[in-house]
């Protein structure tokens, strides 16, 4: 998994002190596959209907599905090679999934405020997390010990568990005039950034449960998602501005790519669409985005870094988009549901 879909005519959650209720609707999931970077359909992957977000690790496709199940595939012969319960059905959980490469292991988020740890290949359960109320979206910093961080809406706070223990270590509240909408680590083991509604913060770990929160003064928009550039400490941020929404760079650490690198985000472009998910393909020259275009269906954009920035390749893919990733082979896979 890369970005997870927030879509909000699929999840409605009324958060108490004591549980959540959800509310969803039935849909079909599948998957479609585009080479890179130019974006040439080249077929689908048979993935279950009921799935909600997806990961590729090696050769294995994984799914986290609607009906409590966590399922891997052969990417090469769509065969299916593992399958464990990891929760209860719920149409508005299983919504992001992401790597812990010290256990080589896959954290999922379930349903009702639930992370489940499942063992890869083999789909094992191996532990549950406790300590969050409404996870939202996860990331992992690999440093020394390495931490799960996970955004928790019902407080508007991110959230420490360290990835050889999953011991919960703390965590830091931010202000609710600036609701978080996407987390986004760098090559930085120590740090990240946090967008929000109202512009960006640079996240910081002194150890576990010790952090420092900046606001990025430049920053004054709605940040809709942010990925990390591969092998620098730059991001591919989609904001608002006066024009609608915006796919750009933006650079948040002094030593950044550039001379003197602007405070701000820059070598913009006009993003259609709505509801947006950024994702890298392990190529620094290329960024990807896709998109819902509010007409049961959606856009898959690349976006070129550098001096010859901007949009050069975009296609309408089917459906709406729930998540993004791609394979060691050059491949982009958008799981969607109709």
């Amino acid at each position: 998994m890369v970005k997870y879909f927030l879509a909000a005519f699929l999840l409605i959650f009324l958060a108490s002190c004591s549980n959540i209720t959800e509310f969803g609707l039935t849909f079909e999931a599948g998957v479609n596959k585009y080479s890179i970077p130019d974006l040439s359909y080249l077929g689908t992957f048979p993935a279950p209907p009921e799935a909600k977000s997806m990961l590729i690790e090696d050769d294995c496709i994984y799914f986290a599905c609607s009906d409590g199940y966590f399922r891997g595939y052969d990417l090469d012969t769509g065969e299916l090679t593992g399958e464990i319960a990891i929760g209860v059905e719920s149409p508005a959980g299983y919504r992001d999934m992401v790597l812990n490469p010290l256990r080589n292991s896959v954290y999922v988020l379930t349903a009702m405020g639930n992370i489940a740890e499942v063992d890869i290949p083999g789909c094992v359960l191996i532990d549950e997390l406790e300590g969050c109320v409404s996870p939202v979206e996860m990331e992992i910093t690999t440093g020394d010990p390495g931490f799960l961080w996970v955004l928790d809406g019902y407080d508007n706070s991110i959230r420490q568990f360290r990835l050889d223990t999953n011991g919960y270590c703390g965590h830091s509240v931010l202000p609710q005039s600036s609701t978080v909408t996407t987390l986004s680590t760098s090559i930085y083991s120590d740090s990240m950034l946090v967008g929000t509604i109202h512009g960006v913060y640079k996240f910081s770990t002194l150890g576990p449960g010790s952090f420092h929160c900046e606001r990025m003064r430049f920053f004054l928009n709605y940040i809709h998602d942010a990925t990390a550039i591969p092998g620098g400490s730059s991001f591919v941020v989609i904001a608002n501005d006066s024009a609608g929404p915006q796919i750009g760079e933006a650079w948040i650490y002094a030593d950044s790519i550039g001379i003197n690198p602007p405070s701000y985000l820059f070598r913009t472009e006009p993003l259609e669409g709505s509801y947006f998910i950024t994702s890298s393909a392990g190529n620094p020259e290329w960024m990807y985005a896709v998109s819902f275009n509010m007409k049961g269906s959606g856009y898959l954009s690349a976006y070129r870094i550098g001096d010859d920035y901007g949009i050069k390749y975009q296609t309408e893919i089917p459906g709406n988009p729930l998540d993004i990733d791609s394979s060691k082979e050059g491949e982009i896979y958008v799981l969607s549901y109709e």
